[in-house]
């Protein structure tokens, strides 16, 4: 049985709509900073809450079933 996500990988379509989701997230990243609130992330399969002042909060492990890509987001 072929799933609509199994169809939909890989193609261009899919790589579009990663994109936008990826400026999206960016975005929210650079408003939370500005408003300054906490952001959180993964790194490692930790999850990790970052507050404006630089301090880091552990929150917890993802589950090993998740698949975490790892991915590094730089904003200038």
């Amino acid at each position: 049985m072929c799933t609509e996500d199994k169809r939909v990988i890989n193609t261009k379509y899919f790589e579009s709509k990663q994109e936008i989701f990826d400026t999206a997230g960016q975005l929210a990243i650079t408003e939370s900073k500005t408003l300054g609130l906490p952001i959180t992330y993964v790194v490692n399969n930790e999850i990790i809450k970052e507050y404006p002042d630089g301090k880091k909060e552990f929150l917890g492990v993802v589950p090993p079933k998740i698949k975490v890509k790892e991915m590094v987001i730089s904003l200038n």
